[in-house]
């Protein structure tokens, strides 16, 4: 049996706190998943939050319509296609003869002051009410569209953190092995315009027996720099593995082979962005919704 180059603590081995969130967060793929969601959150509050989906149930059943009269219109901040929106204020006879007001939202121009305009309301709900042809909020709902940016970032932090959690495991309760490549194979993903190869390695566990598992990197320079690599593999399930040269910032040994993180700034340098984007949009999201 191969013995690994340096040895670690038997498990159950602690896995401190630098290493937990080197590990968890430091992943290319968990920090580009941050970044989308801080990138795309930005367009969802400017836009999304601003924009008509009440068209899409409001107006959608029955309906009641009275003749209003223009307030007031003002030019917003917002365009579309290079035109600006604007805003008409109204007045309307609502229900039992009660005055009710409202915002509607059109491109292009204020129609003449003091002009009469066509009211409509879902049945029983004046205080949601619209001009007939406008909408209630000052940007179209297909701006929708802009989703796509923060849930792909989610798609990529929720497996990004899934896989810094296999390894926080591994680090924790994983067998040491020393392993030889036995296959490369291309995948069709890239990352940083460099291919992402599946890497296999043959070992040997703890009982005697030869393993094969397999990892995926896009720096196979570091699983092909030595004969053999050392890794980590589950005793239970000895398909899942990864190797110490690929894991999120560098992982060193102290006395007794417990786990130190290699380089500890790195911990806040991984810390750093998934924190600013969580407590950013979070801060915003109470002062603009909550406060």
């Amino acid at each position: 049996m191969n013995e690994p180059a340096f040895t670690l603590a038997p498990p159950p081995r602690e896995v401190p706190l630098s290493v937990f969130i080197q590990e968890l967060l430091g992943d290319f793929l968990t920090q580009f998943g941050f970044i989308f969601i801080g990138f795309g959150m930005v367009f969802v509050w400017i836009f999304v939050a601003q924009a008509d989906f009440r068209a899409w149930y409001d107006f959608r059943g029955p309906l009641e319509t009275a003749e209003g009269r223009l307030v007031s219109c003002q030019r917003t901040n917002f365009s579309e296609n290079n035109t600006a929106v604007y805003a008409l204020s109204y007045v309307f006879p609502g229900p039992g003869g009660v005055q009710r007001s409202g915002t509607s939202y059109r491109l292009g121009g204020c129609p003449p002051a003091e002009s009469s305009a066509g009211v409509e309301w879902p049945a029983g709900r004046s205080e949601r009410s619209r001009i007939k042809g406008l909408r209630t909020s000052v940007m179209p709902s297909f701006v929708a569209f802009v989703l796509i940016f923060p849930l792909v970032g989610l798609v990529c932090a929720f497996f990004g953190l899934r896989s810094g959690l296999k390894d926080v495991a591994l680090l924790a309760r994983g067998k040491l092995a020393s392993g030889k490549l036995v296959e490369k194979k291309p995948t069709n993903t890239k990352i940083n315009d460099r291919t992402v190869y599946e890497m296999v390695f043959s070992f040997v566990d703890d009982h005697g027996l030869e393993r094969r598992a397999s990892t995926k990197t896009h720096m196979p320079e570091l699983l092909e720099d030595q004969e053999r690599e050392n890794l980590l593999y589950d005793p239970q399930n000895p398909s899942r593995m990864a190797t110490l040269d690929t894991l999120p910032g560098l992982i060193r040994t102290g006395p007794g082979g417990t786990l130190e993180a290699g380089n500890p700034a790195k911990a806040i340098g991984a810390l750093l962005l998934p924190a600013l984007t969580v407590l950013g949009h979070g801060a915003y999201c109470f002062l603009r919704y909550f406060r």
